[in-house]
């Protein structure tokens, strides 16, 4: 078996508005108010949590300020029984008025397994979900995304929260590169 990939994808996703069906993962150099967007419809508009449940307060919670921009980026990491859950909102201006709230899921040993955002940029609304099946495979809003096969992170381009998972699954020390 070979080994696993560690390419780290962007979450940037969307959903085609002419068919409904799931679009091109965007690369993560791409500028998010660039993507194509769906308007949620009236059955999709109840709150994207997870159904995660944190146990103790948060083990961490983080606060981050643009420097290159107006935004901000708020965050709390949670332990779960079998895992991590990292949840925040990142609000910032890029081209339009951005607020983003995020879910990302983590098994025990720091790999991605379900990451959710929902929010607003400019007038359209956001709604992804992205679920890792046991077979290393992701889908996307349900439909499945090749391009992500053996992938174990996604990486949220709107925030540097996902970073953490990364490093934390690498054991990296002050200094090291992977």
């Amino acid at each position: 078996a070979s080994a696993p990939r560690r390419a780290r994808r962007d979450l940037s996703h969307c959903i085609d508005e002419q068919s409904d069906r799931a679009c091109a993962l965007a690369p993560r150099e791409r500028a998010l108010p660039t993507l194509a967007h769906q308007p949620m419809k009236k059955a999709n508009r109840q709150t994207l949590a997870m159904t995660s449940l944190a146990i103790d307060p948060p083990a961490s919670t983080i606060l981050w300020a643009r420097l290159d921009r107006p935004g901000h980026d708020h965050c709390r990491l949670y332990r779960l029984q079998d895992g991590w859950r990292l949840a925040g909102s990142a609000i910032f201006f890029e081209a339009n008025a951005c607020s983003l709230q995020y879910e990302v899921v983590t098994t025990s040993d720091w790999r991605t397994s379900r990451a959710a955002v929902s929010g607003q940029i400019g007038a359209r609304a956001i709604a992804l979900r992205a679920q890792a099946t046991r077979s290393g495979r992701w889908r996307v809003n349900g439909a499945l995304q090749p391009q992500l096969d053996g992938c174990t992170d996604l990486d949220l381009a709107f925030t540097p929260a996902t970073n953490l998972i990364a490093i934390r699954r690498l054991a990296l020390r002050v200094g090291a590169r992977a």
